[in-house]
């Protein structure tokens, strides 16, 4: 057998570390994961990922289009979340316009009692929970801000969660008015909403929660507007050997976007483009290298988003192994070969599916000097 100089010897070494480089997605097995981390230029926040479908979202935007024409247009409704204000001059107020500091119980007494038997308060809504003028999509948010899950939502339409019977009263149309009240309006009467009861609406209200799975998921536009997901991978390989060898590989940064299905698992696939730059120190001189290939990659998961369950699982696998080809350049000579290869593997994350939380781990690579880091980041397509 012909044996190799010293230079041709150097470049099979080199043209073999940048193979361990850039094929480390391929090593078997899986790697600990590191503690999330943030990146500063997109920092962790407290949107969550909404883990529904496609399907699941559109019939839940379908399902609270039908109680939006209750709250903004119904008097026993809206009046009360900002259809009237009784402190402005002129007002459309019964009683005229009044003194903020005036106690509105001295005409809106008549009122069923709390649940354990206290008297329920008349009282206006705060003005960030005002109907008038809303669309769908800013109502719903609205709830969704409102009341964290969905027994809360359900809870305000039955008897406002044990706290004063606003709902009971606006179905019984008596706006809650004692004899004093019912004094200052003309012929006064009952007028309860015309278009549905109060049965309905809560029907309605549980339709719109069945279809997000029966649960609240996600931030607050979650069930609400549609939402565009992705995880954003990155590979980072070095190898340095004092001053004979300096090799550095990236795959990425690449964004893979996700689909998820009813059972709120996801999957997606995304190429890695890789790119390798190196230097070794040999006898003869100093050996380059410049490497471009890419790899077919694909991310898969499951998350739950509910109420004080935040959690969202990754796995990136390589589905082909690396293609492309390396270039070395020694003083003397210089050689081009494929650079092909690798076994499939994954590698999993655990995070919380907080909109830009990031996660890292090492992976284990069989050259020594070697530092290989994949880390991938969890962002919405569709940010406003």
């Amino acid at each position: 057998m012909k044996s190799l100089s010293i230079e041709q010897a150097t470049v099979r070494i080199f043209w073999i570390l940048i193979l361990v480089a850039a094929l480390a997605l391929s090593v078997s097995g899986r790697a600990q994961n590191l503690p999330p981390q943030n990146d500063p230029l997109n920092p962790q926040t407290e949107r969550l990922v909404c883990p529904l479908s496609p399907a699941q979202t559109q019939k839940s935007i379908e399902a609270f289009a039908k109680m939006v024409p209750t709250f903004t247009q119904e008097p026993r409704c809206v009046n009360c979340h900002g259809g009237i204000d009784p402190f402005a001059d002129p007002t459309a107020h019964g009683g005229g316009t009044q003194d903020p500091k005036s106690d509105c119980d001295d005409c809106h007494s008549d009122m069923p009692p709390k649940r354990g038997g206290a008297p329920s308060k008349w009282r206006l809504a705060n003005p960030e929970h005002f109907f008038k003028g809303k669309d769908g999509k800013t109502l719903c948010k609205q709830m969704r801000s409102a009341f964290p899950q969905s027994l809360d939502f359900i809870g305000h339409l039955i008897d406002d969660n044990g706290n004063s019977k606003f709902t009971e009263v606006a179905f019984l149309g008596t706006r809650g008015l004692n004899e004093v009240g019912q004094a200052l309006v003309k012929k006064y009467q009952p007028e309860p909403p015309k278009n549905i009861t109060q049965g309905g609406l809560i029907d309605i209200a549980q339709d719109w929660i069945a279809a997000m799975g029966g649960e609240f998921q996600g931030d607050i536009s979650c069930g609400c507007e549609p939402a565009q997901y992705a995880v954003r991978a990155y590979y980072e390989a070095k190898i340095s050997i004092g001053a004979v060898l300096q090799q550095a590989t990236t795959m990425g940064p690449v964004d893979i976007p996700i689909t998820f299905h009813d059972d709120h698992s996801f999957v997606g696939t995304g190429t890695f483009l890789i790119n390798g730059a190196g230097r070794v120190q040999g006898p003869g001189g100093a050996c380059l290298s410049q490497s471009q290939g890419s790899m077919l990659i694909q991310v898969s998961g499951n998350a739950i988003e509910e109420w004080k369950n935040n959690r969202m699982h990754i796995e990136a696998t390589n589905l082909t192994p690396t293609n492309g080809a390396t270039e070395v350049q020694c003083p003397q000579r210089g050689a081009n070969g494929p650079l092909i290869g690798g076994d499939k593997a994954a590698f999993g994350f655990d995070l919380t599916g907080r909109i830009g939380e990031a996660a890292m781990t090492r992976v284990p690579l069989p050259a020594p000097g070697t530092i290989a880091i994949l880390r991938v980041e969890v962002i919405q397509q569709n940010a406003p």
